[in-house]
């Protein structure tokens, strides 16, 4: 919560590091760039949020001076992985950080193993903490995935389907449900073959790490950005909600990747890359956050185009005085041509 720098302004804190999950950039003066960047999703900020801004910060700096005032920001991105943007040197990328590759946090149990083993083809379905499987309408639960589950025997469904002792697939062999899958795990196993998932952040960064294609069906807010962003390294397809209510989308799909080579070795790619990044997301934090620690505020990192107006940012200002300059110019050349031609009528007149 935004609110939070209040109480470090209070408490008279020397240096803080902001991290945020949505969009600060206009606040710390970051080039926004929508004709090449898409954006994000950003709820509206709640009513205890107002409140306290109004409690805390009517006799400290406006909240947005607080944030500019941040030694760095910390945000959940990734260079290698999202769409080249501009950036600040105050804004540090640190996304993937909470991926973790232990080993030990990789072995599956023998219920798993066992699962994977079952076919060649192993494709896991999982749409997420918030749109739960189970709630999921009908006509993509029923008549779109059971139907591609029933007319592709064989490969394996690993389904995360949060109700326990469900009946809904009991008549396929293929289809294993569970509340709750060891999704990084999986998805760091190489009998695991495609991933069906909505495209929240956290699932697209893990996917993106362990080098599995994916197919990407967006439901809210920024998870249509993010399908996006990770179909164009050529690692998935991606279906919108429309789409997934035609089971032959869905299964076309699955059999294009299936059949198709490239989609694993992108795939692969990307994960070599970013598992192989000069300067990795946890050696980030902890170097500028002991820079921070030591040297506090740097004004020197905050761009003085966040102080400038609308007009002046995007120099609109200066456009349009040498527009108007241009059609003075014009008018005045307009003018004296018109005199000139007047004077030679007259001449030849008299």
């Amino acid at each position: 919560l935004f609110y939070r720098l209040g109480i470090f302004e209070i408490l008279k804190i020397p240096a803080t590091i902001a991290a945020f999950s949505g969009v600060v950039s206009r606040t710390i003066g970051e080039p926004i760039m929508p004709s090449f960047v898409p954006g994000r999703f950003v709820s509206s900020a709640c009513f205890s949020t107002s409140l306290c801004h109004w409690r805390i910060f009517k006799l400290y700096n406006p909240l947005q001076e607080l944030i500019s005032k941040t030694s760095f920001v910390f945000t959940n991105s990734n260079p290698y992985l999202d769409y080249p943007r501009p950036v600040l040197h105050k804004t540090v990328a640190i996304g993937g950080i909470t991926v973790s590759d232990d080993p030990k946090k990789m072995e599956l149990s023998k219920e798993w193993q066992d699962i994977l083993n079952k076919r060649n083809t192993t494709v896991l379905v999982s749409f997420g903490s918030v749109a739960k499987s189970v709630y999921m309408p009908n006509q993509y639960k029923l008549e779109t995935l059971l139907e591609v589950f029933e007319t592709m025997p064989e490969t394996t469904f690993i389904w995360k389907y949060e109700e326990e002792g469900s009946t809904i697939v009991g008549h396929l062999k293929n289809v294993y449900l569970s509340s709750w899958v060891p999704q990084n795990a999986l998805l760091a196993d190489s009998r695991l073959t495609v991933f069906i998932t909505h495209g929240g952040l956290g699932s697209i960064t893990e996917l993106a790490h362990m080098g599995k294609p994916a197919i990407l069906i967006p439901i809210f807010a920024d998870q249509a950005r993010n399908a996006n962003m990770f179909s164009k390294h050529g690692c998935g397809i991606f279906l919108t909600k429309d789409e997934f209510e035609y089971p032959q989308k869905l299964r076309d799909s699955l059999r294009k990747i299936f059949n198709n080579a490239s989609f694993s070795e992108n795939a692969r790619l990307l994960s070599d890359i970013l598992r192989n990044q000069p300067i990795g997301p946890k050696q980030l934090v902890v170097s500028y956050s002991e820079f921070a620690a030591r040297f506090g505020t740097l004004p020197n990192l905050d761009p003085y185009g966040r102080h400038l107006s609308f007009l002046q940012y995007y120099l609109i200002d200066v456009l349009l005085a040498c527009v108007f300059a241009f059609c003075f110019v014009v008018f005045a050349i307009f003018k004296l041509l018109r005199k000139c031609f007047s004077l030679r009528e007259k001449s030849k007149t008299e």
